[in-house]
């Protein structure tokens, strides 16, 4: 979806950002899990491919038995350390983007301008997917950095009303007299 198309539609600006947000908070979520498959399929092909290369090197070097003991145990370690790898690095980006989606949950601006703006080392994120340490952060950047984030009160109601409200035709309805007609009676002694 583009901001042109939605404009060629004879969209106004507040309505086609109005629209985009909308959108947006639809395929953000989306979008972060599909860049954690993807970071996950690749490290997958990569251990693959590592692995491939590994027996095909034992293979050739099936002679000697405790030369292919010791090459063994040195390919499991090394797997070993390469599947933690792959799980640190799997948890910072489902870290990277939990953060985000809070940032734009908040309201930020720019997520990736306030990202870069916050101490990761005070940030953890729970098994059960909530973090923790975030919420001081954002607070705090809402004081010193306000501009970073949309304003979170009403914009005030700052239109013109040109006509007078009340009952304009003068007809009060048959309710209390105006004024000028008990000026009116009281001069005629009524």
């Amino acid at each position: 979806m583009e901001r042109k198309a939605l404009k060629d539609l004879g969209l106004s600006d507040k309505q086609v950002n109005g629209v985009m947000k909308a959108y947006n908070s639809d395929i953000d979520p989306i979008k972060s899990e599909l860049e954690s498959i993807k970071t996950e399929r690749d490290s997958y092909k990569q251990g693959v491919t590592d692995r491939d290369s590994q027996l095909k090197d034992l293979k050739e070097k099936s002679g000697d038995n405790k030369e292919l003991k010791a090459q063994i145990a040195q390919l499991q370690d090394d797997n070993k350390k390469s599947s933690d790898d792959f799980k640190a690095q799997l948890a910072g980006v489902k870290k990277d983007n939990a953060i985000k989606l809070a940032l734009r949950d908040s309201k930020a601006k720019d997520a990736d301008l306030v990202f870069k703006d916050l101490d990761m080392s005070g940030i953890e994120l729970g098994e059960d997917g909530k973090l923790t340490g975030l919420d001081k952060q954002i607070k705090d950047l809402k004081e010193s950095h306000d501009y970073l984030f949309e304003n979170e009160e009403p914009e005030p109601n700052n239109h013109i009303n040109a006509f007078k409200g009340g009952n304009p035709s003068g007809n009060n309805g048959g309710q209390e007299d105006s004024l000028v007609k008990k000026i009116a009676d009281r001069m005629s002694g009524k």
